[in-house]
């Protein structure tokens, strides 16, 4: 078996680095590279890493000027010498025999990412039950099992996003150069590096363990990513992805496939706020709007994936892909009366498919 290297993004987190340090090094996989970096940290962060990889070995304790979360990352990837890595965020835990299951699943199934679960800890101290994920193995030696991997598995709750609970071979940045986006903020970041690892994985396995303790705490980047969605960093997210998925594709296939990409990029952050802000929908709108520098170059790519010449996405159901079209319609500048009767119909759709497979 071989090494596995964890990047852990340092800020502002004195409180919680030294538990979340902890549980990472008593993990029953001992064989380890912790790669701690320290963006640039005010408080007591950086003597806390530089007292951690004094004492254990396995520690390599590093130091930047702030640049964000994906920054951090990207620093730490430079210096990954295991077979295998993963991350973890600074305020989070590992359950002592988390690693050693993702390196199993990788392992015995010679996968090339492993996804596994999560369970959110709250400040009380209560966690709910795991988050787990669907259980299988993932041979995807054709584009259109790629595709149908990350529009059904990835860009929805099957499997998700979320690049804490995943392990990967490292070969696939090195071979590729993956990296995050650090232009588009701490939102959505994830998103594009797990889909750009994805294109080129020849095999996903998942593992039967809710082994990474997420912490819900107020003032968490989760936490405050609730409420307006930012349509600025998801164009962002998808400007350092275009350029991995024409390197993964064929020409032609990358010109039919990229619009998708786009629109349910977008429409998977969209969606959600606009229902769950609380905010009137127009005013959801506008102000989602207002946060793009250039809302007329984003508005333009919409409506270019839009057009009916690109197809419809035969990777998702006549239902998703109603509800896609519809919320960017809305999105950019459409009737909020239409699409109310849009949505009440793909109900309507959707309870009946549900019925009929009964």
């Amino acid at each position: 078996m071989g090494k596995v290297s964890i990047i852990v993004p340092v800020y502002k987190v004195e409180g919680y680095l030294e538990k979340c340090l902890d549980s990472i090094l008593s993990q029953t996989y001992t064989d380890l590279q912790v790669i701690v970096v320290d963006d640039g940290s005010p408080d007591r962060c950086g003597e806390i890493c530089d007292a951690y990889a004094q004492k254990d070995s396995r520690v390599l304790s590093l130091h930047k000027r702030n640049g964000g979360v994906s920054s951090a990352r990207n620093y730490g990837l430079k210096y990954v010498q295991g077979e295998y890595f993963t991350f973890c965020d600074s305020d989070d835990c590992y359950r002592p025999d988390w690693i050693e299951r993702l390196v199993n699943t990788m392992e015995e199934t010679e996968a090339d990412i492993a996804v596994g679960g999560f369970t959110f800890v709250y400040e009380d101290g209560t966690s709910p039950a795991g988050n787990s994920r669907v259980q299988g193995v993932w041979d995807l030696p054709t584009d259109q099992d790629v595709l149908k991997y990350c529009f059904g598995m990835v860009m929805t709750e099957k499997h998700g996003w979320e690049i804490w609970d995943r392990m990967f071979r490292s070969e696939l940045i090195r071979k590729h150069d993956i990296r995050f986006c650090e232009t588009c903020g701490n939102y959505a970041e994830d998103l594009g590096f797990v889909l750009a690892c994805t294109l080129f994985a020849g095999r996903i396995a998942s593992a039967d363990s809710c082994g990474y303790l997420y912490s819900v705490r107020g003032g968490s980047m989760m936490q405050r990513s609730i409420g307006v969605p930012k349509l600025n960093s998801l164009h962002e997210v998808y400007g350092t992805f275009e350029p991995v998925c024409r390197e993964a594709f064929a020409p032609e296939v990358a010109e039919r496939v990229l619009p998708w990409f786009y629109l349910q990029l977008v429409a998977c952050q969209f969606i959600p706020k606009l229902w769950a802000s609380g905010m009137e929908p127009e005013e959801l709108r506008k102000v989602a709007i207002s946060g793009v520098p250039d809302w007329d170059d984003m508005a333009r790519r919409l409506r270019h994936s839009m057009d009916r010449r690109q197809g419809r996405n035969p990777y998702l159901s006549g239902c998703d892909n109603m509800e896609i079209r519809s919320n960017i319609r809305f999105l950019l500048g459409g009737s909020w009366t239409r699409l109310r009767i849009e949505c009440k119909l793909i109900k309507l759709f959707r309870s009946l498919l549900n019925g009929a497979t009964r």
